[in-house]
């Protein structure tokens, strides 16, 4: 399909919405790993239909802008080449080989640039220097002008006391790990389920399209494999109380011993990762509780397996 041809199928069914049933029912879900040089026209494109229905809150960084808050007074960044001087980097859940970074500028030789300022940068320019920096200091409050109340870094927070949190950092244990339907079983959700970006797909645009894999690929260590009796290339049930998937294991050290690890985007007829995610509030900020999965697997035949990918492929040809 090209760009025209796909335009045009947008514009159509675009059109038809709003002459059926108005701007208001159209969800303008955006800015999840989508920010680009034009990330702020999408919101201009829909205000010019007349308006649109968003979100709020967002699903995976307002808790940790909320955070910033607290500790800084505001959220900042340092700029990305400025890692290279820390002494520790502590990675929470992440990826970082093949990582797209939000922030890694496009090469000069693309003829486009970074810019997430809301200035308006010439095309010109960004046509001729490849990359735009922000007016910004590359490292994040440099001068110690931190701008909570006292107008230093704070460890212990008034203003997130004020609202009913602690005034102090706490670990908070996982809300389902070892618990079914509100009782204790120890030892029914023991993993916890980490769903990674990869390179070379963005949520739904996935890189193996038409041709999508199916089961999906859960990477876990020996120590689960060992405990669980599953084998590398096997398959495997990968379930918890929200829902189930079968998947194709991966075995790998390169992760937490307890961590069942898979790339996100992934879906097959509706079913994905997401099945899995439980339907809270984070403690902090507006968002769903993302890393809060608690998950358990164990062997199936390669009957099993069979019988689920062809249910899947059965409901696609209807």
């Amino acid at each position: 399909m090209s760009w025209d041809q796909a335009l045009d199928e947008i514009a159509y069914h675009v059109t038809s919405v709003l002459r059926s049933d108005g701007h208001h029912s159209i969800l303008h879900a955006f800015d999840y790993g989508s920010g680009t040089i034009l990330k702020n026209l999408n919101q201009r494109f829909f205000y010019q239909l007349g308006g649109c229905t968003e979100t709020v809150g967002s699903l995976c960084w307002d808790a940790g802008i909320t955070a910033a808050r607290y500790d800084f007074g505001q959220a900042k960044s340092h700029h990305p080449e400025d890692l290279m001087n820390a002494r520790t980097v502590v990675v929470l859940g992440e990826k970082c080989v093949g990582h797209k970074h939000p922030h890694d500028p496009f090469p000069s030789s693309s003829g486009r640039g970074w810019n997430r300022n809301r200035r308006c940068e010439s095309l010109e320019r960004l046509m001729r220097e490849g990359t735009v920096r922000l007016p910004v200091p590359r490292i994040a409050w440099e001068n110690g002008d931190f701008k909570t109340p006292p107008g230093r870094f704070e460890f212990a927070s008034d203003a997130a006391e004020r609202d009913g949190r602690s005034r102090t950092a706490i670990y908070i244990p996982p809300s389902n790990r070892g618990r079914i339907a509100g009782k204790a079983k120890p030892t029914e959700y023991p993993y916890a389920l980490l769903t990674i970006h990869p390179k070379f797909l963005e949520n739904s645009q996935h890189k193996d399209l038409p041709h999508i894999p199916n089961p999906p690929t859960a990477i876990v260590s020996t120590k689960i494999a060992r405990d669980t009796g599953i084998k590398d290339g096997s398959y495997a049930r990968l379930w918890n109380e929200q829902g189930s998937l079968v998947v194709r294991v991966q075995i790998s050290d390169r992760g937490h011993p307890d961590t069942i690890a898979m790339e996100s985007g992934w879906w097959h007829n509706g079913s994905n990762v997401n099945q899995l995610t439980p339907t809270r509030n984070a403690d902090l900020g507006t968002q769903t509780a993302q890393y809060d999965c608690s998950c358990a697997i164990a062997p199936v035949s390669r009957f099993e397996t069979v019988q689920a990918t062809t249910a899947n492929e059965s409901q696609e040809n209807l």
